[in-house]
């Protein structure tokens, strides 16, 4: 299901109901794209309410949808970015990798893209890729690029928070006990957060990855079992989301 929420308000508004998982969502103006565990990507208008598109990819499963360069940006299971036009057409596919496309960050002329087998991808707006690094031994689920200081955060498998400026890495820091499933830059990029597997949300200062916060179910009753995704709103308050089928809304109390 895809449900709409207001903060102020207990129960969401069911927008969509699908046959199968859903993995990914991206909203564009009015549109809303959502990606498919079966390869499926439908386009829904939330102003009218109605599909204005399905398109089947395959049955291999979407990991990550983004807008970029005038065009929609998806990756699937197979190591393919496919290219949508914005009449919500495939204008071309482009193969990456034999791996799964698991993160992309848009970032004025390049596109960033990580990998299942633990890769890192920089591509040209001509999708030329003008780097590839070994990032992570196994596969990097987690992403963001703080756009002031250029510095790119990737997380996955390995429990592993890497830090790099201009891809050369910088830092390595043992964020977590299991999986690094997101991470989420806030909207005065002065701090971060990372969740995992091992159910934790871990709140970070940019300047110098000091880690400043760590919320977990012993310490402040939240989230049950693995959470999966972060959405900051605006400075000091965000969104999580678990395998416990809990929203959780926290507020950050700066000292």
């Amino acid at each position: 299901m895809v449900v709409k929420w207001q903060l102020n308000e207990p129960d969401g508004e069911l927008i969509i109901r699908f046959l199968h998982a859903i993995y990914c969502l991206y909203q564009f103006d009015d549109m809303l794209f959502c990606g498919g565990s079966k390869g499926e990507l439908t386009i829904f208008n939330l102003k009218t309410k109605s599909i204005v598109r399905q398109i089947n990819l395959e049955t291999h499963a979407i990991f990550d949808i983004v807008y970029w360069n005038n065009q929609i940006i998806v990756g699937n299971k197979i190591g393919q970015l496919i290219i949508l036009n914005l009449n919500w057409e495939i204008a071309s596919q482009l193969q990456i990798s034999t791996h799964s496309i698991r993160k992309l960050i848009p970032n004025n002329d390049n596109l960033f893209i990580t990998g299942s087998e633990g890769m890192i991808w920089t591509l040209r707006k001509d999708f030329e890729i003008v780097a590839a690094i070994k990032g992570h031994d196994q596969s990097i689920f987690a992403m963001a690029y703080h756009s002031h200081t250029k510095t790119l955060y990737t997380g996955g498998r390995d429990a592993t928070l890497k830090i790099w400026n201009e891809f050369e890495l910088s830092n390595t820091i043992n964020a977590h006990w299991f999986h690094i499933n997101y991470i989420a830059l806030n909207s005065s990029q002065d701090y971060y957060a990372t969740c995992s597997l091992d159910k934790s949300i871990k709140i970070w200062n940019t300047q110098n990855n000091a880690l400043l916060k760590v919320i977990n179910n012993e310490k402040y009753e939240a989230h049950q079992s693995s959470v999966n995704k972060i959405l900051w709103i605006g400075i000091n308050r965000f969104i999580s989301c678990s395998d416990d089928r809990m929203i959780m809304c926290f507020e950050i109390q700066q000292k």
